[in-house]
């Protein structure tokens, strides 16, 4: 991801719009516009200004390979804004995390509130989320959750699964990653603390991390990474499903 996409990406996830963005550095959301699309037409000191507003490591602007963020011990809230399917989120803040840490810890905090029991009955959707909490090897900690407050994440269900995804970037870019995940139940007190969104701390959260047993993400294999493309590109057949049932059962 090129340095102008990957300032949109933590702009909107942020929360910010281009144009209140844009007022904090005395630029025009036309200017901000501009470069968060072709990457240029405005200076490298806005530049430089607008990642430490964002909290990310200055140092990326002249080498794309550094840990994006600020520094170990970070803390940072997103939003999980637009997807390529509507209606869904998109998860690039997720795997923008992924790509720079060795060791990751998920945690799925799922409400158990009267009023998510139609995403609870849902069999299509495995694990209904309201948020994830993710840590690194650096003792980053990060929060996502869908920009409306009431909309939940559906992990599991098809059309984009981040699991699945976060395997095809380790492979694709070589790297060894450690995925571990747990989920748990919020009450109503953390459920109303996650929706108010700014207010919620490092402190709020980290908790979550204690006395939690994790469990290794499931990796899929070459093949059944392809087997799921086809299912989401509607190029699937039968027959390749039989074939890899076959070649498990032999």
């Amino acid at each position: 991801m090129k340095l102008n996409e990957f300032i949109a990406l933590i702009r909107e996830s942020s929360g910010y719009t281009q144009e209140n963005f844009a007022g904090l550095f005395n630029l025009s959301r036309s200017a901000i516009d501009k470069f968060e699309k072709k990457g240029f037409g405005i200076s490298k000191e806005h530049i430089e200004s607008i990642t430490k507003k964002l909290n990310i490591n200055t140092r990326i602007i002249n080498d794309n390979s550094v840990y994006p963020f600020n520094k170990d011990n970070f803390y940072k809230l997103f939003m999980l804004t637009r997807g390529l399917v509507p209606g869904f989120p998109g998860y690039e803040p997720l795997y923008s995390i992924i790509k720079h840490a060795k060791n990751v810890k998920l945690i799925l905090l799922k409400p158990e509130l009267s009023g998510f029991k139609k995403y609870l009955d849902r069999s299509l959707f495995e694990t209904p989320t309201y948020a994830i909490i993710v840590k690194d090897d650096k003792n980053n900690i990060f929060v996502l959750r869908r920009k409306k407050d009431t909309d939940m994440i559906m992990l599991g269900g098809g059309l984009e699964n981040p699991l699945v995804k976060i395997s095809e970037i380790a492979k694709s870019e070589s790297i060894e990653i450690s995925l571990s995940i747990s989920v748990q139940s919020i009450s109503e007190e953390q459920y109303d603390m996650l929706k108010k969104w700014e207010p919620v701390q490092r402190e709020n959260v980290e908790p979550f991390f204690k006395n939690t047993k994790f469990s290794k993400i499931y990796e899929p294999s070459d093949e059944e990474i392809l087997l799921l493309k086809k299912i989401k590109d509607s190029d699937f057949k039968i027959s390749d499903l039989i074939k890899y049932i076959d070649k498990k059962i032999k």
